[in-house]
């Protein structure tokens, strides 16, 4: 391949593409990383000069070697810039699977195309403006004019390109499962608005070129989840695979997509239930209550005795900020009057904390009011700060820290309580590390 040339190669001389090979597998895959790299970046830049600098092609007819072996075929009209289109992408698209194929460590760059700006970049600027508010782009690209449609189509390759990019990194990742779920409805929502074009397209050389990128995708899906989960098979998941921090603030807010996901009747029970595993995953012991009533939902007591702690949480879910409406006021009044009668022999109650959506602006006065009557620290902590604080501790709460910073805290608890609970969890894992690094050392063992 030469490579020189096609990195000379310019849309205003149209020749100095169109007399290009037509790119193979078989001609791409003795390029090196970086070699494939160039050639890859710069067929993008020949693609968007093409249709995003919308370059005003001289040639009406021109003659090319046919790939097929049928000797020289003609151009004319818009065919010159449907074959451009075509040779174009063919050149960036089987690039990127070279350069995709080289061990990351050998790919110094990122790869080319392969970011939002890119996708963005495509997009016509009435599209463009609807997508940034939230708009989404129609499938039925035979609506367009035929430059509209093409821009399009490309946004939705490159969309699908990234997604897959990132899906490919999250399956690598620890973290990765909670994250899929939106890329690859990203991904199939693109793959859709592809194959809806590729249905309608007409034109010899739009149709290949549709129909290359369309299978190019695909392609590069199978490659993507052919991987397999990591997980052993013999893993059987228990109750701590079901936590899910991701959702916590949405099961809080009643979110239409957990609505959709749980129904409307069970959020409040799954809303509780992830609340008392990640209290469980504390360190705490934690005992149901009724659910979806204005009574207390768990009961948390530590794991250790001689910490002497014990809290209630109310769990509250609302599509509206949490506003502790009378009767919830009235049964919590009560409720703690009965745990503190019945439970005689934990430990005294240290606070009472809700946990829900976003705050009313009210909220904080209503809780001072409660406080009062019931004399009992009385705290409210959003489900998002709540899930925040599982996910900066990688193991269980430092209590005495946790509880003295929730009674000291305000009736809302602000944002830097979490960050003030994992510093404190941090000081104390690097002061036992210290201890068992000194009786180490004194013993000789390193």
């Amino acid at each position: 391949m030469d490579i020189e040339r096609i990195l000379s190669a310019s849309v205003d001389k149209p020749e100095s593409i169109l007399d290009l090979p037509y790119p193979t597998l078989a001609s791409i895959g003795s390029l090196s990383a970086q070699e494939a790299y160039q050639v890859c970046r710069k067929s993008l830049r020949l693609w968007k000069d093409l249709l995003v600098e919308v370059c005003e092609l001289e040639l009406d007819h021109y003659e090319i070697d046919s790939s097929d072996a049928h000797g020289k075929v003609t151009l004319e009209g818009d065919e010159v810039c449907d074959y451009l289109l075509l040779i174009i992408a063919a050149y960036y698209d089987l690039t990127l699977k070279r350069f995709m194929s080289f061990d990351p460590r050998e790919r110094s760059e990122h790869p080319p195309g392969l970011t939002l700006q890119t996708t963005e970049g495509f997009l016509p600027v009435d599209q463009r403006i609807l997508h940034a508010s939230g708009e989404f782009v129609p499938l039925d690209l035979g609506i367009h004019p035929k430059n509209s449609a093409i821009r399009i189509f490309c946004h939705r390759y490159f969309s699908i390109l990234v997604t897959l990019y990132m899906i490919a990194s999250l399956r690598r990742s620890s973290a990765g499962n909670y994250y899929l779920f939106e890329f690859e409805h990203q991904m199939h929502s693109h793959l859709q608005g592809i194959f809806a074009y590729v249905k309608v397209i007409r034109g010899k050389y739009l149709r290949m070129f549709a129909s290359n990128l369309m299978s190019s995708v695909l392609d590069y899906s199978a490659s993507v989840y052919a991987e397999g989960g990591i997980q052993s098979i013999s893993h059987r998941p228990g109750p701590f695979s079901s936590i899910r921090l991701p959702e916590l603030g949405l099961i809080a807010s009643r979110d239409d997509s957990v609505i959709n996901k749980y129904g409307e009747a069970r959020v409040a029970r799954v809303f509780e239930n992830q609340l008392a595993l990640i209290a469980q995953s504390f360190g705490l012991y934690v005992v149901s209550t009724k659910v979806g009533s204005s009574t207390i939902d768990l009961v948390c007591i530590s794991s250790l005795p001689y910490e002497g702690v014990t809290f209630l949480i109310e769990a509250k879910t609302s599509k509206r900020p949490y506003y502790l409406p009378k009767k919830d006021s009235r049964a919590l009044r009560e409720y703690v009057d009965d745990v503190r009668a019945t439970l005689t022999t934990l430990p005294q109650l240290s606070f009472l904390l809700l946990i829900g959506p976003e705050p009313a602006s009210t909220l904080s006065g209503k809780m001072s009011a409660l406080q009062s009557q019931v004399g009992l620290p009385i705290r409210y902590c959003s489900a998002q700060q709540f899930a925040d604080l599982r996910e900066q501790l990688p193991g269980p709460l430092p209590m005495r820290i946790f509880v003295d910073e929730v009674r000291r805290g305000p009736h809302i608890l602000p944002s830097c309580f979490v960050l003030r609970v994992a510093e404190a969890f941090k000081k104390e894992q690097q002061a036992h590390s210290s201890f068992v690094e000194a009786m180490f050392s004194a013993k000789g063992i390193v």
